[in-house]
């Protein structure tokens, strides 16, 4: 599945726009005529979301295959990082712990969820976590 982006404007007063999701091309090329047409908003070209995700706290970080990748640090379930693979609402994995080498409980071989591995690299990339 090919990356698709929106373009984020943000105007003077605060309030923010965005675009439906385009290829990376087409993207820039709306964001140059934004710019262009409104010099004191601010355009930014960002990698769209494929899911929906119901929690306003995660941040979203990109994408990994067919997931999308966020981080959250909320008072109630503490630091995590997120994997979706869809909109139906438990289509994710989610845990630090996963995202590290474990013992499969069922099976009793060694392994790693690579979406949250994915996800904590990116997560430790961005200044989000130690």
């Amino acid at each position: 599945m090919d990356k698709r982006f929106t373009v984020k404007v943000v105007y003077p007063d605060g309030h923010t726009t965005q675009t439906s999701p385009m290829s990376k091309a087409q993207a820039d090329w709306v964001a140059t005529e934004w710019q262009e047409s409104n010099p004191d908003a601010v355009c930014e070209v960002v990698e769209a979301r494929r899911y929906q995700h119901d929690c306003n706290l995660c941040k979203f970080m990109g994408q990994y295959d067919e997931y999308d990748l966020y981080y959250c640090n909320s008072a109630l379930g503490g630091e995590t990082v997120i994997a979706r693979w869809g909109n139906d609402g438990p289509d994710y994995h989610s845990g630090l712990a996963l995202a590290e080498p474990h013992v499969n409980l069922i099976t009793g071989k060694v392994g790693v969820c690579e979406p949250l591995a994915a996800a904590r690299l990116c997560a430790r990339m961005l200044g989000l976590m130690a």
